[in-house]
């Protein structure tokens, strides 16, 4: 037989549960949130210092994808202006990099974090021979 206190902890139990996990699941969610945020920091930083000594996009892009938290994740990076324009030393460049994180299904919409970091060509690199 079932007494009231055992009945009444059950209904307990079933209404805590739910509870509990929605906010752990939120609590991992933002976690991921502001660890990918310090990441695509992180990584427009590295692809700003990979461009100025290269001049290469390639170069820049694979130096933001290397940032530990971004790797396994879609990551974009665009460089303005691109290596399809004459880039000479003094050249300012803004590199930004964005990643939606590795748990963007723990949330209600579609959100990618992103980061912009303004930089300066000080090696002409592979256009050097197009640069006075």
């Amino acid at each position: 037989m079932w007494s009231d206190d055992r009945a009444q902890a059950m209904v307990e139990f079933a209404l805590a549960l739910p509870l509990v996990l929605a906010a752990t699941f939120y609590a991992f969610a933002l976690l991921d949130a502001a660890t990918t945020q310090e990441a695509v920091a992180g990584g427009a930083r590295r692809a700003a210092l990979a461009l100025a000594g290269s001049n290469d996009d390639a170069q820049a892009r694979g130096a933001a994808q290397q940032t530990s938290w971004l790797r396994g994740q879609p990551v974009s990076v665009t460089i303005t202006p691109d290596g399809t324009h004459k880039r000479c030393a003094g050249t300012l460049v803004a590199i930004t990099v964005t990643a939606t994180g590795h748990l963007p299904f723990l949330l209600p919409v579609a959100t990618a974090w992103s980061a912009t970091q303004p930089g300066t060509i000080e090696n002409p690199g592979v256009q050097a021979a197009t640069c006075p």
